[in-house]
């Protein structure tokens, strides 16, 4: 992924250039990541949504295209990572981290684009363990304590970069009406986890 990155940056003239980042489901995905990337459907709609901030990531474009912030895998310069800074104040799962940094440095004029070619893909959840979803407790128990400390980190994201915001998107909204499009998507991933439950089981 990193010559692919760094190719892309130096044919583009991007300050940043991201990675595409599917999310494997199972040991067969991980016991062939390039087959496992190929396998991705397209993209088919927009990387992201410029009002709720929702991502996609995993799908591949096209080509590299210009984005107002891409995953946390991202090449960036040395200089640039040292002027715009990493915000240390992010507690907990330290959710918005890395797009507090690409907001603030897209709304300072950098470039920033996804590839699709260069492939960052996470483990199954199973197999990663740790991380920000890691911790001990009842698997609900550390599912809710990841979405109320990607809650808090959110709303401290959103109220702060409100300016950096409609200037790296072109759209302002405030900052409310994203925090309850966020928490609405949390409402359902937490309703779906019995039905994906049962899908583990049945593989």
């Amino acid at each position: 992924s990193l010559p692919r990155l760094l190719a892309t940056m130096e044919e583009t003239g991007a300050d940043i250039v991201g990675a595409r980042a599917p999310y494997m489901e199972s040991a067969e995905d991980a016991a062939d990541p390039a087959a496992f990337a190929a396998r991705q459907p397209a993209m088919d709609g927009e990387l992201v949504d410029r009002a709720s901030l929702r991502a996609r990531f995993d799908r591949p474009t096209a080509g590299p295209v210009e984005a107002p912030f891409v995953h946390a895998a991202f090449l960036v310069s040395r200089e640039l990572a040292a002027r715009i800074g990493f915000d240390e104040e992010y507690t907990g799962n330290c959710y918005r981290e890395e797009t507090d940094f690409l907001v603030r440095a897209r709304a300072g004029g950098a470039r920033i684009f996804f590839e699709p070619q260069a492939v960052q893909a996470n483990l199954p959840r199973a197999e990663a363990g740790g991380g920000a979803h890691g911790g001990s407790g009842s698997f609900l128990r550390r599912k809710l304590a990841y979405f109320d400390s990607a809650a808090r980190n959110n709303w401290r994201f959103l109220k702060k970069n409100d300016e950096a915001l409609e200037k790296a998107l072109g759209v302002r909204r405030p900052a409310f009406f994203r925090q309850a499009l966020f928490l609405f998507d949390i409402a359902k991933v937490i309703a779906g986890y019995p039905l994906r439950k049962l899908a583990e089981r049945a593989r």
